[in-house]
Parts: structure tokens; C-alpha cells; sequence
């Protein structure tokens, strides 16, 4: 309670004494396709359809999606009847959405865009892979290189010639993400 009244009186401040209403419940339920949750405030008495988002204009922005059954502190918005969340004791989800591009952070790890690609690669393994089926490739051209082979009737087959190079990390690198 210290940290809520604290809150109330930095509010107060800021709005130059204006009337505000803040208040500190637990979340009931959560809507993530509508961006809301219920907070009962006390026994028996919910708030419904609190906002995760201020402006309800597109899905662009950054919510924190609060855990079920976390203590959360939720504010009027100025000159209307609407709540939204401002803080919360515990959270399930993080999201930034920005046009086409989602960023999703939970317990379990970050998921860009659905996580449609999958996993991010360990890209010194894959590298490592890859190098060793090029040197494996590079070793059977030179062995193939140096013997002829007599092809089915048609006569002998040339050598096979050329290298691979091996890759580097800097050729599948993408360096705006670091994992």
C-alpha cells in the first residue's frame, strides 16, 4: 500500500490537483483479442473491460499482458468512464506490435511474428555443420578427380573439378539480431 499511495500522490502532482481515480484490485480475466481485463477492486465489485492500450485505433503499440490473479493498480482515464492498467505484480506476456512485425516476450522465451520460422539458429553449429559436409565434398571431387571412370557403354566420364568455400558466419549472419 506505501508504493500505491505513492502513486496516487505523484498523479495528483503531475494533474496539477485534478480529479483522478486510481485503484488496486486483482485481475479476473483477461481478453487478449480486445486488449482488456476484469479487476474486482473489492469483493463482489468488478471493473470490466479494463484497457491494456490507451488509444484504441490499430493493434500497433506496447502491452503487458498482467498474469491472472496479480494485484494491479489501474487509473481513470481523464473525462471519460474507461480504466487502463498501469501496473502489475506479475505478468504472463509482453507485446510490441509495430504494422506487420510482432515481438511477443514470455517465460518461455520471445517469438517474433508468430514464431512462423521457428527457432533462431545456433549459427557457429550450423557453421560448423556446413563446413564439415564441404570439406567431405571437396575431399570426393578430389578423389573423383584423380581416377577415370568408365561410364555404362558411353565411353569415360570426365573428372569432377572445383572446391567448395567454406562458409563463414558472416555469410548467414543477420548482425540486427543477437541471441
Amino acid at each position: 500500500m506505501k508504493n500505491y499511495n505513492k502513486i496516487k500522490e505523484g498523479i495528483k502532482e503531475l494533474g496539477g490537483g485534478a480529479q483522478y481515480e486510481i485503484l488496486e484490485g486483482k485481475v479476473k480475466a483477461i481478453d487478449i483479442q480486445n486488449l482488456t481485463v476484469d479487476i474486482e477492486i473489492q469483493a463482489g465489485v468488478v471493473i470490466f473491460d479494463v484497457r491494456l492500450r490507451a488509444v484504441i485505433s490499430d493493434n500497433t503499440g506496447i502491452y503487458v499482458i498482467p498474469a491472472k490473479d496479480s494485484i494491479c493498480t489501474i487509473a481513470k482515464i481523464e473525462m471519460g468512464q474507461d480504466y487502463i492498467l498501469i501496473a502489475s505484480s506479475q505478468i504472463d506476456k509482453f507485446i510490441i506490435r509495430i504494422q506487420e512485425v510482432t515481438l511477443e516476450v514470455t517465460k518461455d522465451g520471445f517469438a517474433f511474428n508468430d514464431g512462423q520460422l521457428k527457432g533462431l539458429v545456433k549459427i557457429t553449429e550450423l557453421v560448423q555443420q556446413l563446413n564439415t559436409l564441404e570439406n567431405k565434398v571437396n575431399q570426393i571431387v578430389a578423389w573423383t578427380g584423380t581416377h577415370l571412370h568408365s561410364g555404362s557403354g558411353a565411353g569415360t566420364a570426365p573428372p569432377v573439378v572445383g572446391t567448395l568455400t567454406n562458409t563463414t558466419i558472416a555469410d548467414l549472419e543477420n548482425p540486427k539480431i543477437k541471441q
